[in-house]
Parts: structure tokens; C-alpha cells; sequence
């Protein structure tokens, strides 16, 4: 069920349409969206393509319980009301955050489900590093790049070199992104469960594990323009912060900005590393994506969500992005492409599978 312009006022961080169960109220769904950090409630953003599976994905930010383990009626009844439409089996809320993290929230008032009040849910926490701990993981492994005579690159491959580039951490990030997601795969496809992806607010590693857990379950969403048009909906449209994140303007200072939708699209190209014949498009599209996401060229990442955007009439007065790669397909097009549907693409998770995006960061060695 839709409910159109009146979510402006329930979060003014998410699309004006979301996706929510038709039992729940208005009165109701102001109860769960003040129980919910910035008023970001769940919002369904997948279902299951077989009706007799009926399993959804839905996104939010965390709830607000603090340390005084405040409950909400609304919210308990609004996530019994997701999982039954799986048919009234489980539901597994996944928060990207390592548990000691999610409880640490509770001090600043948030943290996560308390999992006695809700009926059959789990929790499963996704350990996925926050802005802070990635800004310096890109720090790190930009420093590594760098090191070299005369500012060139020390790659070479070698033991020690990798060695290096796993103190980084990146790729330890890009693992618990991949792990997250293909938990949500297992859990929706598999186990036919409702699945709630959250972390603190909702923007940053929420969508890193929604999107990539829709491209392994569809394979629409592995073509050039559903691939693009799922970008457009879990991360423009819901509110990822790009101004503070990219550092567009200077208003939210360094501390602010964070790799998050770089280690995003790292964690893509292993699924296409993986999965060579199963993408429409080539790791060359993500690279032309961050190229535009810093290049402020067109408006699609202006700002830091729809509304501000709407307001500041950015549509109006900048092109989409989109209308690039349509201008450009041909280049980004993946001559292997096997179009068939087949089972959900689940990713080896052995730390030597996770390849060095070597065709962003190396590409001007």
C-alpha cells in the first residue's frame, strides 16, 4: 500500500511512496515512524517474485529503546504484520552493526530490537564497519597505493604487498558487506523469512545490503537499467547522505565524509569478478558511477535526499544521470552476458575470493 505524499510528514529523509502493510493506520505508523531514529520506519522495498514464498525485505533505522528498554506496541504489531506476510514464519532483523556497536546506541537512545517483545524474530548483526572505520580504511589503502618512489604505486602482487592491503581492512569490510547480503539471500529465498535490514539511521549500510541482496535474488536487477534504477530507489531516493558522504559541500566537515558507496560498489564488482556471465554490464559501469558521483555533473546524487532535492527544484534544473549511460551504453555493455534467470547468486566468502578493485584504484598506474 502506497500512502503517496502524507510519509513527508512521517520522514522527511525517505521517497513521498512507500510500501507498508495495509492493516497499519496513520495514527499508527506516526507511533512506529517517532519509535524509529529520524522517522525512518520500516518501508517494504522487495517481495518475493513466488507468491508462495511471500517473503519481503523491508529497510528502516533503528528503534529507539535506550538504556530504559522502551518498547512500542505500534512496532511490535507493525513487524508481526511483515512476517505474516510470509505466511507467519519467521522474521530475522538484520543490523548491520556488530552487536556491541547496536547496544553501545542504546546510551544515545537507540540500539536495537528487543527480541522478547516481538513475536518469532531474530536478530542477526551484519559487523559492518561504520563511516569512521571505513574513512580510514580508504586512508590507509590510499596511502598504500601511494607507496612508492616518486608517488607511483608499489603493487607488484607480492605477498608482502597483499599483506599490507589486508591491514588496511578494506577488504575485510567488503567481506562483511558480501556476508550480510548473501545472509539476507539465504534468508528471504531459503528459509522463505521477513527480513528487516537496518543499521543506525538507515542511509549508509542499509542500502549496501539491500541492493546487493537484490541483484543476487533477480536477475532484472543485474541488467544496465534495473541495476541502475535499483541505485536510484535504495540510494537517492531513501535518503543515503552523498553531500556529507562525498564531501559536495563543506557544510558537515570531514567528519562527515565516508567511502561508504565506494565500498558498495567494491563489494558489485565481486559479484561480477564471481559471476562474470550473469551482469549485463561491466565493472567499467561502476567505475564511470563514482566518476560521476564526484564529478556533480548531473543532479541524481546532489544534495542528500528526495526532498531536499524536490525543494531546491535539483530535477528541474540538472540532467539525471541515468541519461549518461544511456548516451554511453554500448561502452558498458558485458559481451558474456547470459540472461538467464537461474538460482540466486550466493558469492564465495573465502578471503581469497575477495579480489583488489585494481580497475578504480590502479587504473592510472
Amino acid at each position: 500500500v502506497t500512502q503517496g505524499e502524507n510519509n513527508l510528514a512521517l520522514c522527511d529523509t525517505y521517497p513521498p511512496d512507500l510500501v507498508v502493510p495495509a492493516s497499519m493506520s496513520d495514527l499508527e505508523l506516526r507511533r512506529v515512524a517517532a519509535y524509529r531514529s529520524k522517522g525512518r520506519l520500516p518501508a517494504v522495498v522487495w517481495a518475493h517474485p513466488d507468491p508462495t514464498n511471500g517473503a519481503t525485505i523491508s529497510r528502516s533505522a533503528q528503534p529507539k529503546p535506550g538504556v530504559q528498554n522502551k518498547r512500542s506496541a505500534d512496532d511490535e504489531r507493525y513487524l508481526d504484520e511483515l512476517r505474516r506476510l510470509c505466511h507467519g514464519k519467521r522474521m530475522v532483523i538484520v543490523d548491520a552493526r556488530s552487536k556491541v556497536a547496536a547496544q553501545g546506541n542504546r546510551v544515545m537512545g537507540g540500539g536495537t530490537e528487543l527480541a522478547r517483545y516481538y513475536e518469532n524474530v531474530e536478530l542477526f548483526y551484519g559487523n559492518i564497519a561504520n563511516i569512521h572505520a571505513a574513512r580510514d580504511a580508504l586512508s590507509s589503502l590510499q596511502a598504500l597505493c601511494r607507496d612508492g618512489s616518486g608517488g607511483n604505486t608499489a603493487y607488484d602482487g607480492g605477498a608482502t604487498w597483499l599483506g599490507k592491503l589486508e591491514g588496511t581492512k578494506w577488504l575485510s569490510m567488503v567481506h562483511a558487506i558480501l556476508a550480510s547480503a548473501a545472509k539476507t539471500v539465504d534468508l528471504v529465498h531459503y528459509e522463505r523469512c521477513a527480513v528487516l535490514v537496518h543499521c543506525s539511521d538507515g542511509w549508509d549500510r542499509t542500502p549496501q545490503i539491500t541492493v546487493l541482496a537484490m541483484v543476487m535474488l533477480e536477475a532484472r536487477f543485474r541488467t544496465m537499467d534495473g541495476f541502475l534504477a535499483l541505485v536510484q530507489k535504495e540510494w537517492a531516493d531513501f535518503g543515503h547522505k552523498f553531500d556529507e558522504r562525498c564531501g559536495h559541500t563543506d557544510e558537515s566537515g570531514e567528519d562527515q565524509r565516508s567511502p561508504v558507496f565506494l565500498l558498495f560498489a567494491d563489494a558489485m564488482v565481486q559479484l561480477l569478478h564471481q559471476f562474470p556471465a550473469r551482469f549485463e554490464f561491466t565493472a567499467d559501469l561502476l567505475v564511470a558511477l563514482l566518476d560521476q558521483l564526484f564529478a556533480c555533473r548531473y543532479g541524481t546524487f546532489l544534495d542528500n535526499c528526495f526532498v531536499k532535492r524536490d525543494r531546491k527544484k535539483i530535477h528541474a534544473a540538472t540532467a539525471p544521470l541515468w541519461w549518461y549511460f544511456h548516451e554511453h551504453r554500448a561502452k558498458f555493455l558485458n559481451g558474456a552476458y547470459d540472461e538467464d534467470e537461474g538460482p540466486p547468486l550466493i558469492p564465495s566468502l573465502q578471503p581469497k575470493n575477495v579480489v583488489f578493485f585494481d580497475a578504480y584504484f590502479r587504473r592510472f598506474d
